[in-house]
Protein backbone atom coordinates (compact mmCIF):
# COMPACT_ATOMS: atom_id res chain seq x y z
CA UNK A 1 0.00 0.00 0.00
CA UNK A 2 2.62 2.62 -0.02
CA UNK A 3 2.43 3.07 -3.28
CA UNK A 4 -0.66 3.47 -3.48
CA UNK A 5 -1.23 7.21 -3.28
CA UNK A 6 1.15 7.96 -5.75
CA UNK A 7 -0.18 5.40 -8.46
CA UNK A 8 -3.51 6.86 -8.15
CA UNK A 9 -2.19 10.37 -8.53
CA UNK A 10 0.63 9.20 -12.09
CA UNK A 11 -2.35 7.13 -13.29
CA UNK A 12 -4.97 9.96 -13.37
CA UNK A 13 -2.24 12.32 -14.74
CA UNK A 14 -1.36 9.87 -17.34
CA UNK A 15 -5.07 8.91 -17.94
CA UNK A 16 -6.22 12.54 -18.12
CA UNK A 17 -3.46 14.10 -20.14
CA UNK A 18 -4.91 13.15 -23.73
CA UNK A 19 -8.27 14.71 -22.65
CA UNK A 20 -9.10 17.50 -23.84
CA UNK A 21 -10.81 20.56 -22.04
CA UNK A 22 -14.24 21.04 -21.90
CA UNK A 23 -15.61 24.37 -22.61
CA UNK A 24 -15.89 26.85 -20.02
CA UNK A 25 -18.90 26.07 -17.53
CA UNK A 26 -20.79 29.08 -15.92
CA UNK A 27 -19.95 29.37 -12.18
CA UNK A 28 -22.51 27.95 -10.40
CA UNK A 29 -24.36 29.64 -7.39
CA UNK A 30 -22.91 28.76 -3.98
CA UNK A 31 -25.04 27.10 -2.15
CA UNK A 32 -24.87 28.97 1.63
CA UNK A 33 -26.68 26.17 3.29
CA UNK A 34 -23.94 23.54 2.70
CA UNK A 35 -21.88 25.69 4.08
CA UNK A 36 -23.92 26.16 7.11
CA UNK A 37 -24.13 22.16 7.37
CA UNK A 38 -20.45 21.55 6.94
CA UNK A 39 -20.11 24.34 10.43
CA UNK A 40 -22.54 22.24 12.30
CA UNK A 41 -20.84 19.22 11.67
CA UNK A 42 -17.53 20.67 12.86
CA UNK A 43 -18.67 21.70 15.69
CA UNK A 44 -20.57 18.51 16.61
CA UNK A 45 -17.16 16.50 16.53
CA UNK A 46 -15.68 19.26 18.24
CA UNK A 47 -17.85 18.80 21.32
CA UNK A 48 -17.58 15.21 20.91
CA UNK A 49 -13.70 14.83 21.47
CA UNK A 50 -14.24 17.69 24.24
CA UNK A 51 -16.50 15.21 25.81
CA UNK A 52 -17.14 12.11 25.05
CA UNK A 53 -14.18 10.97 23.53
CA UNK A 54 -12.41 12.84 26.17
CA UNK A 55 -14.04 11.58 29.37
CA UNK A 56 -17.12 8.90 28.39
CA UNK A 57 -18.34 9.33 32.03
CA UNK A 58 -18.78 13.01 32.13
CA UNK A 59 -21.85 14.41 32.78
CA UNK A 60 -22.15 16.43 28.83
CA UNK A 61 -21.09 12.90 27.54
CA UNK A 62 -24.04 11.22 28.61
CA UNK A 63 -26.33 13.78 26.26
CA UNK A 64 -27.38 12.01 22.97
CA UNK A 65 -26.31 14.67 21.13
CA UNK A 66 -22.45 14.49 22.06
CA UNK A 67 -22.29 11.29 22.60
CA UNK A 68 -22.93 10.47 18.77
CA UNK A 69 -21.26 13.92 17.73
CA UNK A 70 -18.69 12.15 15.85
CA UNK A 71 -21.57 11.19 13.50
CA UNK A 72 -20.82 15.01 11.93
CA UNK A 73 -18.02 12.87 10.29
CA UNK A 74 -20.33 11.08 7.76
CA UNK A 75 -22.63 14.34 7.33
CA UNK A 76 -18.96 15.41 6.17
CA UNK A 77 -18.36 12.53 3.69
CA UNK A 78 -22.27 13.41 2.00
CA UNK A 79 -21.53 16.87 2.19
CA UNK A 80 -17.83 15.98 0.02
CA UNK A 81 -20.13 13.32 -2.18
CA UNK A 82 -22.87 16.27 -3.26
CA UNK A 83 -19.67 19.18 -3.50
CA UNK A 84 -17.05 17.29 -5.34
CA UNK A 85 -19.42 16.74 -8.05
CA UNK A 86 -20.45 19.98 -8.17
CA UNK A 87 -17.26 21.09 -8.58
CA UNK A 88 -16.43 18.72 -11.31
CA UNK A 89 -18.88 20.02 -13.18
CA UNK A 90 -17.90 23.38 -13.11
CA UNK A 91 -14.21 23.04 -13.87
CA UNK A 92 -12.54 23.02 -17.31
CA UNK A 93 -10.17 20.09 -16.81
CA UNK A 94 -8.27 17.92 -14.23
CA UNK A 95 -5.42 20.38 -13.63
CA UNK A 96 -7.86 23.22 -12.56
CA UNK A 97 -9.61 20.89 -10.47
CA UNK A 98 -6.15 19.80 -8.81
CA UNK A 99 -4.83 23.18 -8.53
CA UNK A 100 -8.64 23.95 -7.02
CA UNK A 101 -8.76 20.86 -4.36
CA UNK A 102 -4.79 22.07 -3.71
CA UNK A 103 -5.22 25.24 -2.90
CA UNK A 104 -8.24 24.96 -0.51
CA UNK A 105 -6.94 22.29 1.20
CA UNK A 106 -2.96 22.60 2.01
CA UNK A 107 -1.90 25.96 2.74
CA UNK A 108 -4.28 25.39 6.35
CA UNK A 109 -3.41 21.93 6.99
CA UNK A 110 0.65 22.92 7.04
CA UNK A 111 -0.30 25.56 9.23
CA UNK A 112 -2.28 23.48 11.23
CA UNK A 113 0.46 21.05 11.15
CA UNK A 114 3.29 23.37 12.52
CA UNK A 115 1.01 24.87 14.77
CA UNK A 116 0.30 21.69 16.66
CA UNK A 117 3.73 20.69 16.83
CA UNK A 118 4.83 23.96 17.95
CA UNK A 119 2.15 23.68 20.79
CA UNK A 120 3.29 19.79 21.88
CA UNK A 121 7.11 21.26 21.40
CA UNK A 122 6.71 24.01 23.54
CA UNK A 123 4.02 23.25 26.44
CA UNK A 124 3.61 19.25 26.33
CA UNK A 125 5.19 17.99 30.19
CA UNK A 126 8.69 16.37 29.73
CA UNK A 127 7.90 12.32 29.03
CA UNK A 128 4.53 13.60 27.77
CA UNK A 129 1.81 11.33 26.14
CA UNK A 130 2.37 13.34 22.74
CA UNK A 131 5.67 13.54 21.10
CA UNK A 132 6.39 13.45 17.49
CA UNK A 133 9.39 12.77 14.95
CA UNK A 134 10.77 14.67 12.13
CA UNK A 135 9.71 11.44 9.78
CA UNK A 136 6.09 11.89 10.93
CA UNK A 137 6.11 15.71 10.74
CA UNK A 138 7.42 15.18 7.34
CA UNK A 139 5.72 12.41 6.26
CA UNK A 140 2.48 14.07 7.07
CA UNK A 141 2.82 17.43 5.18
CA UNK A 142 2.24 15.24 2.20
CA UNK A 143 -1.22 13.67 3.55
CA UNK A 144 -0.93 10.66 2.93
CA UNK A 145 0.49 9.56 5.91
CA UNK A 146 -2.63 7.12 6.15
CA UNK A 147 -1.18 5.37 3.40
CA UNK A 148 2.25 4.30 4.38
CA UNK A 149 1.25 3.63 8.01
CA UNK A 150 2.38 6.68 9.34
CA UNK A 151 0.58 8.47 12.54
CA UNK A 152 -1.30 11.53 12.20
CA UNK A 153 0.12 14.73 13.84
CA UNK A 154 -3.63 15.15 14.66
CA UNK A 155 -5.64 12.54 15.12
CA UNK A 156 -8.78 14.34 13.32
CA UNK A 157 -6.56 14.22 10.09
CA UNK A 158 -7.49 10.39 9.04
CA UNK A 159 -10.58 11.48 7.34
CA UNK A 160 -8.46 13.29 4.53
CA UNK A 161 -6.72 10.53 3.75
CA UNK A 162 -10.84 9.25 2.80
CA UNK A 163 -11.03 12.59 0.71
CA UNK A 164 -8.44 12.29 -0.84
CA UNK A 165 -9.16 8.77 -2.40
CA UNK A 166 -12.60 10.03 -3.06
CA UNK A 167 -10.78 12.82 -5.32
CA UNK A 168 -9.36 10.72 -7.01
CA UNK A 169 -12.36 8.68 -8.11
CA UNK A 170 -14.75 10.98 -8.57
CA UNK A 171 -12.43 12.73 -11.04
CA UNK A 172 -11.18 9.67 -12.85
CA UNK A 173 -15.24 9.14 -13.36
CA UNK A 174 -16.17 12.28 -14.18
CA UNK A 175 -13.82 13.14 -16.73
CA UNK A 176 -12.86 9.61 -18.24
CA UNK A 177 -16.38 8.18 -18.55
CA UNK A 178 -20.08 8.93 -19.87
CA UNK A 179 -22.12 11.10 -17.14
CA UNK A 180 -24.75 8.08 -17.72
CA UNK A 181 -21.92 5.55 -16.01
CA UNK A 182 -22.41 7.47 -12.65
CA UNK A 183 -25.71 5.79 -11.06
CA UNK A 184 -24.07 2.30 -12.13
CA UNK A 185 -20.57 3.00 -11.10
CA UNK A 186 -22.06 3.70 -7.49
CA UNK A 187 -24.47 0.49 -7.48
CA UNK A 188 -21.07 -1.38 -7.88
CA UNK A 189 -19.75 0.73 -4.90
CA UNK A 190 -22.35 -0.27 -2.77
CA UNK A 191 -22.32 -3.50 -3.34
CA UNK A 192 -18.59 -3.68 -2.66
CA UNK A 193 -19.29 -1.95 0.73
CA UNK A 194 -21.97 -4.36 1.44
CA UNK A 195 -19.49 -7.52 0.65
CA UNK A 196 -16.89 -6.00 2.82
CA UNK A 197 -19.75 -5.15 5.82
CA UNK A 198 -21.10 -8.50 5.49
CA UNK A 199 -17.09 -10.32 5.57
CA UNK A 200 -17.51 -11.82 2.41
CA UNK A 201 -15.35 -9.83 -0.06
CA UNK A 202 -11.79 -11.20 -0.41
CA UNK A 203 -9.08 -9.28 -0.01
CA UNK A 204 -11.16 -7.13 2.16
CA UNK A 205 -8.57 -4.88 3.98
CA UNK A 206 -6.57 -4.16 0.84
CA UNK A 207 -10.25 -3.27 -0.81
CA UNK A 208 -11.52 -1.54 2.10
CA UNK A 209 -8.61 1.13 1.63
CA UNK A 210 -8.55 1.24 -2.22
CA UNK A 211 -12.05 2.36 -2.48
CA UNK A 212 -13.09 3.56 1.24
CA UNK A 213 -15.55 1.40 1.01
CA UNK A 214 -16.97 1.72 4.98
CA UNK A 215 -17.43 5.59 4.06
CA UNK A 216 -19.04 4.60 0.77
CA UNK A 217 -22.72 4.61 1.46
CA UNK A 218 -22.62 8.41 2.46
CA UNK A 219 -20.34 9.72 -0.13
CA UNK A 220 -23.16 7.83 -2.84
CA UNK A 221 -25.91 9.87 -0.66
CA UNK A 222 -24.31 12.88 -1.91
CA UNK A 223 -23.51 12.41 -5.36
CA UNK A 224 -27.43 11.04 -6.22
CA UNK A 225 -28.51 14.20 -4.07
CA UNK A 226 -26.40 16.55 -6.49
CA UNK A 227 -27.33 14.31 -9.49
CA UNK A 228 -31.32 14.75 -8.43
CA UNK A 229 -30.47 18.61 -8.08
CA UNK A 230 -29.09 18.77 -11.62
CA UNK A 231 -31.09 15.99 -13.81
CA UNK A 232 -34.16 15.82 -11.19
CA UNK A 233 -35.29 12.62 -8.74
CA UNK A 234 -35.73 9.34 -11.03
CA UNK A 235 -36.88 6.04 -10.08
CA UNK A 236 -32.96 4.68 -10.19
CA UNK A 237 -31.41 7.35 -7.60
CA UNK A 238 -34.20 6.63 -5.34
CA UNK A 239 -32.77 3.16 -5.36
CA UNK A 240 -29.69 4.29 -5.26
CA UNK A 241 -30.33 6.55 -2.39
CA UNK A 242 -32.51 3.54 -0.90
CA UNK A 243 -29.97 1.23 -1.30
CA UNK A 244 -26.88 3.37 0.57
CA UNK A 245 -29.10 4.35 3.55
CA UNK A 246 -29.73 0.26 4.32
CA UNK A 247 -25.56 0.37 3.43
CA UNK A 248 -25.05 3.12 6.27
CA UNK A 249 -27.53 1.64 8.49
CA UNK A 250 -25.72 -1.97 8.14
CA UNK A 251 -22.25 -0.33 9.28
CA UNK A 252 -23.59 0.55 12.49
CA UNK A 253 -23.03 -1.90 15.44
CA UNK A 254 -25.97 -3.14 17.05
CA UNK A 255 -26.90 -2.21 20.44
CA UNK A 256 -29.76 -0.29 22.68
CA UNK A 257 -28.87 3.12 20.78
CA UNK A 258 -28.99 1.51 17.09
CA UNK A 259 -31.95 3.75 16.45
CA UNK A 260 -30.53 6.74 17.12
CA UNK A 261 -27.81 7.12 15.18
CA UNK A 262 -29.83 5.75 12.43
CA UNK A 263 -32.66 8.31 13.01
CA UNK A 264 -30.09 11.24 12.70
CA UNK A 265 -28.76 9.98 9.43
CA UNK A 266 -32.45 10.13 8.59
CA UNK A 267 -32.36 13.72 9.50
CA UNK A 268 -29.35 14.03 7.22
CA UNK A 269 -31.18 12.93 4.11
CA UNK A 270 -33.96 14.95 4.94
CA UNK A 271 -32.15 18.06 4.89
CA UNK A 272 -30.83 17.11 1.75
CA UNK A 273 -34.26 16.31 0.36
CA UNK A 274 -35.56 19.49 1.23
CA UNK A 275 -32.19 21.54 -0.08
CA UNK A 276 -33.30 19.77 -3.52
CA UNK A 277 -37.03 20.01 -3.26
CA UNK A 278 -37.70 22.95 -0.23
CA UNK A 279 -34.43 25.07 -0.26
CA UNK A 280 -36.42 27.57 1.32
CA UNK A 281 -37.47 25.42 4.53
CA UNK A 282 -33.93 25.47 5.06
CA UNK A 283 -33.25 29.60 5.11
CA UNK A 284 -32.62 29.86 8.73
CA UNK A 285 -29.60 28.03 7.47
CA UNK A 286 -27.74 31.25 5.80
CA UNK A 287 -27.91 33.22 9.23
CA UNK A 288 -24.45 34.72 9.91
CA UNK A 289 -23.60 32.84 12.89
CA UNK A 290 -24.39 29.15 11.11
CA UNK A 291 -22.38 31.09 7.72
CA UNK A 292 -19.79 31.74 10.48
CA UNK A 293 -19.12 28.53 11.39
CA UNK A 294 -19.09 26.87 7.87
CA UNK A 295 -16.21 29.94 6.99
CA UNK A 296 -14.53 28.91 9.97
CA UNK A 297 -14.86 24.93 9.59
CA UNK A 298 -12.16 23.40 8.05
CA UNK A 299 -8.95 25.09 10.13
CA UNK A 300 -11.11 24.56 13.56
CA UNK A 301 -11.33 20.45 12.10
CA UNK A 302 -8.17 20.70 11.96
CA UNK A 303 -6.82 22.38 14.69
CA UNK A 304 -9.12 21.52 18.07
CA UNK A 305 -8.68 17.89 18.61
CA UNK A 306 -4.74 17.72 19.96
CA UNK A 307 -3.99 21.77 20.79
CA UNK A 308 -7.82 21.49 22.66
CA UNK A 309 -7.20 18.82 24.51
CA UNK A 310 -4.19 20.85 25.83
CA UNK A 311 -6.26 24.05 26.65
CA UNK A 312 -8.86 21.65 28.43
CA UNK A 313 -6.24 20.16 30.71
CA UNK A 314 -4.97 23.70 31.84
CA UNK A 315 -8.17 24.59 32.05
CA UNK A 316 -9.67 22.37 34.34
CA UNK A 317 -6.43 23.24 36.72
CA UNK A 318 -8.23 26.85 37.11
CA UNK A 319 -11.75 26.05 36.86
CA UNK A 320 -13.12 22.11 37.38
CA UNK A 321 -16.52 22.49 35.47
CA UNK A 322 -16.89 20.78 32.38
CA UNK A 323 -19.39 23.15 31.35
CA UNK A 324 -16.51 26.06 31.32
CA UNK A 325 -13.78 23.86 29.85
CA UNK A 326 -15.51 22.71 27.27
CA UNK A 327 -17.19 25.81 26.03
CA UNK A 328 -13.84 28.25 27.13
CA UNK A 329 -12.35 25.79 24.41
CA UNK A 330 -14.25 25.44 21.67
CA UNK A 331 -14.76 29.74 21.62
CA UNK A 332 -10.88 29.66 21.78
CA UNK A 333 -10.26 27.28 19.18
CA UNK A 334 -13.27 28.83 16.83
CA UNK A 335 -11.34 32.09 17.71
CA UNK A 336 -7.70 30.55 16.58
CA UNK A 337 -9.88 28.61 13.66
CA UNK A 338 -11.23 32.46 12.47
CA UNK A 339 -7.43 34.49 12.90
CA UNK A 340 -6.42 31.02 10.15
CA UNK A 341 -9.08 31.73 7.92
CA UNK A 342 -8.49 35.86 7.33
CA UNK A 343 -4.86 35.32 7.49
CA UNK A 344 -4.12 31.83 5.91
CA UNK A 345 -6.82 29.91 4.23
CA UNK A 346 -8.18 32.88 1.95
CA UNK A 347 -4.74 34.91 1.02
CA UNK A 348 -3.43 31.27 -0.06
CA UNK A 349 -6.47 30.49 -1.83
CA UNK A 350 -6.42 33.60 -3.37
CA UNK A 351 -2.52 33.80 -4.10
CA UNK A 352 -2.74 29.55 -5.73
CA UNK A 353 -5.50 30.20 -7.71
CA UNK A 354 -4.67 33.53 -9.59
CA UNK A 355 -0.74 32.43 -9.52
CA UNK A 356 -1.60 29.08 -11.65
CA UNK A 357 -5.13 29.37 -12.96
CA UNK A 358 -5.07 33.01 -14.44
CA UNK A 359 -3.56 31.38 -17.58
CA UNK A 360 -6.58 29.68 -18.22
CA UNK A 361 -8.84 32.86 -18.34
CA UNK A 362 -10.63 32.47 -15.30
CA UNK A 363 -13.03 35.31 -14.44
CA UNK A 364 -11.58 37.21 -10.96
CA UNK A 365 -15.30 36.31 -9.70
CA UNK A 366 -14.84 32.49 -10.16
CA UNK A 367 -11.45 33.08 -8.78
CA UNK A 368 -12.96 34.28 -5.49
CA UNK A 369 -16.06 32.25 -5.23
CA UNK A 370 -15.12 28.95 -3.07
CA UNK A 371 -17.56 25.90 -3.22
CA UNK A 372 -18.60 24.13 -0.13
CA UNK A 373 -15.84 21.57 0.42
CA UNK A 374 -16.02 19.22 3.38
Amino acid sequence: MIYTPYCYYCFILYTMESISSTPGQSTPKRIKELDALRGLAAVSVVLFHYTYALDYNSLLAKTYFLKFGNLGLQLFFMISGFVILMTLDHTRDYKQFIISRFSRLYPVYWFCIGLTVAVVSFFSPSGGQITYSVKQVLVNLTMLQHFVKISDVDGAYWTLAVELVFYFWAALLVYCTPRRIIPYACFCWLLLSTLSLLGVLPFRNYLNQVFILPHAGFFVAGLCFYLSRVDGFSVKLWLLLLCSFLVNALALQSGPDFAIPVGIYLVFYLVFYLLIRKQEWLTFLTARFFLFLGAVSYPLYLSHEVIGSYIIRWLKQWYNREWFYVSATLLIMMGVAYLIHCYIEKPAMRYIRQRFLSSQRISPQRLNSELPVS
